[in-house]
């Protein structure tokens, strides 16, 4: 009789033993793409399927970087508008009324990305965005 078993065994533990389980690529992008759901917790899904949470991190990771092959997730879309890169000086003035100019707040990226807060809420609204960039 043979003392190797093709079947995985648990030990007491419960850890799984026996021969390592090799997935393909496809396989791998669909469990990593289960994990990715919004609320859906990595290690229960590594439990799901039989994996250290450990190994789908490592997935994720690779999955992120394009390595796991073509993915077949759709990249996250946030709305942007697009505003002229100089706004008229008697528009912006009539809307505030009185001739003075609102306050405002201009972000340029490295890349190129502006992003320009006008009003009241522009002080306001930059806090809060360096708050929430600080907080990564």
């Amino acid at each position: 009789m043979d003392a190797y078993s093709s079947t995985p065994t648990t030990d007491v533990l419960g850890r799984r033993s026996g021969p390592l389980r090799r997935r393909s690529e496809a396989e791998k992008r669909k469990i990593v793409e289960e994990a990715l759901q919004p609320g859906a917790s990595v290690a229960l899904v590594a439990r799901r399927h039989e994996l250290n949470a450990n190994v789908l991190f490592i997935w994720r990771r690779k999955y992120l970087k394009g390595q796991l092959g073509e993915s077949t997730r759709s990249p996250g879309l946030i709305p942007v508008k697009m505003i002229p890169s100089d706004p008229e000086p008697a528009a912006a003035a009539s809307s505030i009324g009185s001739g003075c100019v609102a306050p405002t707040v201009e972000l340029k990226t490295s890349t190129g990305v502006q992003l320009r807060i006008t009003g009241e809420l522009a002080r306001e609204a930059l806090r809060e965005i360096i708050a929430q960039v600080l907080a990564r």
